[in-house]
């Protein structure tokens, strides 16, 4: 393989199951990649880790589909999104082909990335933040066997989850 890297993004921030969508690339001579389908036995990952340390130390590795040509290199996509939990978080890209070793792929903002190093083509670093806390209005106070007391929050959310103490009774929405 002649060419490895983490083209994009090179460092982000999101809430948790936020999208992520990171892409790398490989390129091998002679028209192997860039061809309109991905190289015979080529494969990629996104591997991501809490410790900026060389990827090949990494636990964490996701495979990436292909996601077409770019230029004169395959290209693979994925949304790391989802596999992040709050914190800060290095990534890197792995490539194997065929039987060969592990090459890791690194981001550079002034070229398109490369191998990786620790002195030009890092790990790209995306950091979870803590899910926003829901504004809720209504009463705080509500009297035994009381009827219509209206609350809501935040409109367009759709992951929330309420509770009641005994003898509630929610009348509309979901609980």
């Amino acid at each position: 393989m002649c060419s490895s890297d983490l083209q994009s993004p090179g460092s982000g921030t999101i809430s948790p199951c936020d999208p992520f969508v990171v892409t790398a690339q490989a390129g091998i001579p002679n028209g192997v990649t860039g061809s309109g389908g991905p190289a015979t036995g080529l494969r990629a990952w996104i591997g991501y880790s809490e410790q900026n340390t060389h990827p090949s130390e990494w636990t964490y590795w996701v495979e990436a589909p292909y996601d077409g040509p770019s230029g004169a290199y395959d290209a693979f996509t994925i949304d790391l999104g989802p596999e992040l939990t709050t914190g800060t978080w290095y990534y890197a890209s792995r490539f194997k082909l065929g039987e060969n070793a592990y090459v890791y792929g690194g981001y550079n903002g002034t070229t398109n990335g490369g191998p990786w190093n620790t002195t030009a083509n890092l790990s790209g670093v995306v950091t979870v933040g803590e899910p926003a806390t829901p504004a809720l209005t209504g009463s705080s106070t509500v009297c035994e066997q009381s009827e219509g007391n209206l609350y809501a929050t935040d409109p367009g959310k759709t992951t929330y989850t309420w509770s009641l103490s005994s003898g509630g009774t929610i009348t509309s929405g979901e609980g």
